[in-house]
C-alpha cells in the first residue's frame, strides 16, 4: 500500500517558486524538517533546503511551467500526488506518512530515521 501511495515529480526551481508551493503543498518527508519540532521527532537536524509535500493530483501538470519548474531526478522539490485527499485534510501529513516518505529519501541518515519512527510508531500499537 505504501510502495503506490502517491505519484512523485521531482523539480529544481527558484527561491520564488519555493515560496509559492511552500504554501500549497502540505510538507511531508525532508520538507518537514524545516520545523525543529518534527525534526527532532525523527531525531534529525532541522534546515534541510529541500521541499517536499503532498498536492492534489493534477496540481503539478497545472502549475509547474506557472511557477518556472524543470524536471530535474536530482531536484530539490518533490511533489508527491496521492490517489487520495485524507493526507492532505487540514494541512496536516500524518506522522506516519512523513515516516514513510523519509524512508524514500536518497538520504541514508533520513531513511533510517523514517524506519526507526515508523518501527516507534508500529511497537506503540
Amino acid at each position: 500500500m505504501a510502495r503506490n501511495r502517491a505519484t512523485a515529480h521531482r523539480y529544481r526551481g527558484g527561491e520564488s517558486a519555493k515560496q509559492k508551493l511552500s504554501k500549497a503543498l502540505a510538507d511531508t518527508g525532508a520538507g518537514v524538517l524545516e520545523d525543529p519540532v518534527l525534526a527532532n521527532a525523527f531525531g534529525l537536524a532541522a534546515g534541510v533546503d529541500a521541499l517536499e509535500g503532498y498536492a492534489m493530483t493534477g496540481f503539478t501538470q497545472k502549475n509547474a511551467r506557472k511557477l518556472g519548474l524543470r524536471e530535474d531526478l536530482g531536484g530539490d522539490i518533490l511533489i508527491r500526488e496521492p490517489d487520495f485527499v485524507q493526507p492532505l485534510e487540514g494541512g496536516q501529513v500524518p506522522v506516519a506518512a512523513i515516516a514513510v516518505d523519509l524512508m524514500d529519501s536518497i538520504s541514508t541518515r533520513e531513511g533510517s530515521a523514517g524506519r526507526a519512527k515508523l518501527e516507534e510508531l508500529l511497537n506503540a500499537i
